[in-house]
C-alpha cells in the first residue's frame, strides 16, 4: 500500500476542496477524483469526473475542487471506508486516458 500512496497526486487541500486527485487529460480536460461526503464522514463517497478546463474562457476556473458544473461529467462513483481506499479504487481509471474516454462515451450515450 505504501507504493500506491506515493503515486497519488493530490491537488489542493482535501479538507477544503474535496479533490483527492487530478490530472490534465488530452484535449484540455481535467480528470479528477473528488470526495462528495464531508470531511470525516464515513463511508467516503467519491466520484471520478471529467471537466472541460476551457469552457468558461478562464482556463482553470473550475480547477481546484469547486462544485460540479454544467461542463462536469461524472464517470464513476464509489463508496469506501477511507479516502485512500476511494483513491485506490478510482485511480486506475483516472490515470488511463482510454478508460476515461470509454467511460465518458458510455455516460453520454
Amino acid at each position: 500500500m505504501q507504493s500506491s500512496r506515493s503515486i497519488v497526486q493530490t491537488s489542493g487541500s482535501p479538507t477544503n476542496s474535496g479533490t483527492l486527485y487530478e490530472r490534465t487529460g488530452s484535449g484540455g480536460t481535467l480528470v479528477r477524483i473528488r470526495r462528495t461526503t464531508d470531511q470525516g464522514v464515513t463511508p467516503v463517497i467519491a466520484v471520478l469526473e471529467q471537466l472541460s478546463c476551457t469552457s468558461n474562457g478562464s482556463g482553470a476556473g473550475s480547477v481546484g475542487g469547486g462544485p460540479p458544473d454544467a461542463d462536469c461529467l461524472s464517470l464513476l462513483e464509489v463508496m469506501a471506508q477511507t479516502e485512500l481506499d476511494a483513491i485506490l479504487l478510482l485511480e486506475p481509471y483516472a490515470r488511463s486516458e482510454a478508460a476515461v474516454t470509454r467511460l465518458a462515451k458510455a455516460r453520454q450515450s
